[in-house]
């Protein structure tokens, strides 16, 4: 793809000045808006379970999502009835990390191996038939039940059926065969089994046997649909027609946009999904972003991918996790913590010659984690362009401003009772009420006393 780099937040600027003023907009809301949950905040952490692998700070992680890290179905299992030492190990110690830091780890299965693959012949992304279903769903189903039987045990609860299989990369199976091992894998995690429990039957005390769950807790995630092009949308219908992908606790769904496009094109995109899950009656189910980034190449990582200024990458992390919360989505995981350089547009860390440092984007996703501790009200839009979210801070209030239009600022009086603006990297500035605060692509938050 031609590469395009976004110019500088401050190069050639528009300044607009907008009569209006921040309104104080606490309590509108139906509900009292509630702090943000910490394993809201989710992570790709492509060195886990490696010696030295790189991870955010505790306090800005909750989640870590398992996958790119070697430990798939065809990598645990390469030959029938045999399972790969190394691997499993690898994968036990991942899950150890993200415990140990208090982040839920989500776990994806999948990529069938070679030996149980209906075509063991097809060139594939991890092993030779890893992208078609198995000859027989019974070695899906034992697999299943060993992952999650084996990492339940370790603190697992979350579980994904597998990766991107509308993208035609990771899978190349039909529709109907992928709503097929989704439930199948519903089974193994929503399982029950015989317990005995002491009853009270007629003032005595007897004891019966009582089906319960056998992984109480436990959540399958429908498999992570990818949205951006037209045929994803397409296969997306086509697969929650079937009756058996509706079996999922949690809907699992990739916001990639186009290269080009910019954390507010990718609400539109969760709305089209929207549409769907609820003309098929799963309009309720949570929906947890399982992957996310900016500037990927259409086609795939072995295109070049957008370049992306560094002010600007800050900048949509921000932007992309207010939105989510703001448009109730109940967990995102970005891809990813420590990716390789040039595959996506925005890098949270560099690494120069071994030594990792946290980028700008870094940064905001820790300021912005900060910020969201407090609970948020809403984000809205004005005609100017300008989103604001707002956010409860104990007597005061929060105001989360950004512009959605390249190199536009606003020019804004400060509300009454304002105390200081933030930036991104977390640079304060002190402000008092209707002095000049100046609004750019790059998200502010503007502080109140009351």
């Amino acid at each position: 793809m031609r590469v395009t780099r976004i110019g500088r937040l401050g190069a050639a600027a528009v300044a607009v000045t907008v009569a209006a003023t921040l309104t104080q907009a606490g309590g509108t809301a139906s509900a009292a808006p509630k702090p943000t949950p910490a394993d809201f905040f989710g992570m790709h952490v492509l060195s886990a379970g490696s010696a030295g692998a790189a991870y955010p700070t505790k306090a800005a992680l909750g989640s870590v999502r398992l996958w790119d890290i070697g430990t798939t179905w065809a990598e645990l299992q390469p030959q029938q009835g045999t399972w790969n030492t190394a691997a499993v190990k690898k994968l036990d110690t991942a899950v150890a990390q993200a415990k140990s830091r208090k982040a839920a780890p989500l776990l994806v299965l999948g990529q069938t191996p070679t030996w149980a693959s209906k075509n063991p012949t097809l060139q594939a992304p991890v092993a030779a038939g890893s992208s078609v279903a198995p000859r027989s769903t019974a070695y899906w189903t034992n697999y299943v039940k060993y992952v999650v039987d084996r990492y339940y045990k370790k603190g697992v609860r979350s579980f994904q059926t597998w990766n991107e299989p509308n993208g035609g990369f990771y899978w190349t199976g039909s529709v109907k065969e992928m709503a097929d091992l989704n439930l199948a894998a519903y089974q193994v995690v929503h399982a029950t089994t015989i317990k005995a429990k002491k009853v009270k039957v007629k003032g005595k005390t007897v004891t019966r046997k009582v089906k319960v769950a056998k992984y109480p807790g436990a959540v399958l995630v429908s498999p992570g649909l990818i949205s951006r092009r037209p045929a994803q949308i397409s296969w997306i219908r086509q697969y929650y027609a079937q009756k058996n992908a509706r079996f999922a606790d949690v809907i699992g769904l990739h916001l990639y946009p186009n290269p080009g496009k910019t954390p507010e094109s990718t609400m539109t995109q969760l709305a089209t999904v929207r549409k769907n899950l609820t003309a098929n009656k799963l309009g309720t189910k949570p929906i947890w972003v399982t992957e996310v980034s900016f500037g990927g190449a259409v086609g795939g990582s072995q295109n070049k991918a957008e370049v992306i200024a560094p002010e600007y990458q800050a900048a949509y992390v921000s932007r992309m996790l207010m939105l989510a919360r703001a448009n109730g989505i109940a967990k995102l995981f970005w891809y990813a913590w420590d990716v390789s350089p040039n595959v996506l547009g925005i890098e949270l860390t560099a690494n120069a010659a071994g030594k990792v440092s946290i980028t700008r984007a870094g940064t905001a996703w820790s300021v912005t984690r900060g910020w969201m501790s407090s609970p948020l009200d809403k984000c809205a839009r004005d005609k100017a362009g300008v989103y604001t979210c707002t956010l409860k801070r104990g007597k005061g209030f929060g105001y989360v401003k950004w512009t959605d239009t390249p190199r536009k600022n606003v020019r804004f009086k400060a509300p009454a009772a304002t105390t200081a603006v933030f930036d991104l990297q977390g640079k304060k500035a002190a402000r008092k009420a209707g002095q000049a605060v100046t609004i750019g692509n790059s998200p502010v938050l503007i502080t109140t006393s009351r």
